[in-house]
């Protein structure tokens, strides 16, 4: 074989090898994890109501080893070593500045118990929504800031569904009014990481 002819099938499967790796959606760390943060690829979902924004973030497998700093064992979206499919949920005011446990007064009673019904409570108000099934969140856990960030992170782990590509995370909870919040998470086409 000539060494012209060599180097065209090289460079041919150079050419095809790149273009199966990009068709099977498979991105390095960083991309990844910017893919997942990205709001229009469905895994991420903002919305209002009342006067509240919420943030809904789906957190695979792979991406929360990423954020741990951690060697990550699996490439693909499968279920976690806890069993659970893994949320954070970001709740704020919409007017900037105004802090969330305080609300809207400023009466020291009313702040506690904001800050007790968040701790605890809040926790039997929210739920996964996968079909006709309602998942409780088996894991709570309520970020107490520190710091002077007027909004607040939840942490939540609901139980693993074969069918949960399609879910809404879903808040009823009589500070946020009469009606149900849903805030709709498409888990559909999770790129693999590639190592």
């Amino acid at each position: 074989m000539s060494s012209t002819v060599h180097k065209y099938y090289i460079g041919l499967s150079f050419i095809l090898g790149l273009f199966f790796s990009a068709c099977s959606g498979s991105l390095d760390r960083e991309s990844y994890i910017a893919w997942v943060q990205n709001y229009d690829n469905g895994l991420r979902a903002k919305q209002q109501s009342a006067g509240y924004f919420f943030d809904a973030q789906y957190l695979p497998e792979v991406y929360r080893q990423l954020q741990a700093g951690q060697e990550p064992t699996v490439q693909e979206d499968t279920a976690s070593t806890d069993g659970l499919q893994h949320y954070k949920l970001t709740i704020g005011f919409e007017e900037r500045g105004k802090d969330f446990i305080k609300g809207t007064g400023n009466i020291k009673s009313e702040q506690e118990q904001r800050l007790y019904y968040f701790s605890y409570r809040f926790q039997n108000d929210i739920y996964l929504e996968v079909g006709k099934d309602r998942l409780p969140a088996m894991l709570y856990h309520f970020e107490r800031a520190g710091d002077l960030r007027s909004e607040r992170n939840f942490v939540l782990g609901f139980a693993q569904k074969p069918d949960n590509k399609e879910v809404a995370l879903v808040i009823e909870s009589p500070f946020f009014g009469a009606q149900p919040i849903k805030i709709n998470i498409s888990k559909d086409h999770i790129p693999t990481l590639s190592l």
